[in-house]
């Protein structure tokens, strides 16, 4: 939505950009119920639908949000995305494993322990907002 409202400067793509993030902070919640178990989700942090893609995207749209509205809740938002993303991968160290050193500077993360190779999401947008 902020690339359309970008391209276009329509305002009703910005809007649906603040609802998203809106809704996924403020108003999502849902409960999980089986004969095992039974968990009710209300924070996004335990969402288990938490993954690298979404928190890089998120990072920088949440960040793009703040810069265009002002808004200091989308710079919290913009944090939080980055907080879970720096939880879930591992810091790349251009020197630490023979992985590392055949990537040389390919990116800054893996995207779990097993990876040999880069986050499929790291790009320019995103390490921009992650700086």
């Amino acid at each position: 939505m902020l690339v359309a409202y970008g391209m276009t400067l329509e305002q009703r793509y910005l809007n649906e950009a603040q609802t998203a993030v809106d809704t996924l902070f403020e108003d999502m919640a849902f409960t999980i119920s089986n004969e095992v178990y039974t968990v009710h989700y209300n924070n996004p942090a335990d969402f288990p639908i938490t993954d690298l893609f979404g928190d890089a995207y998120g990072t920088s749209a949440a960040y793009k949000l703040y810069a265009l509205t002002g808004q200091t809740k989308y710079l919290g938002y913009s944090h939080d995305f980055l907080n879970t993303l720096l939880r879930l991968t591992f810091w790349y160290e251009g020197e630490s494993d023979v992985y590392s050193r055949d990537l040389d500077t390919a990116g800054l993360f893996y995207f779990h322990g097993g990876a040999w190779h880069t986050c499929p999401c790291e790009t320019t947008e995103s390490y921009v907002s992650i700086a």
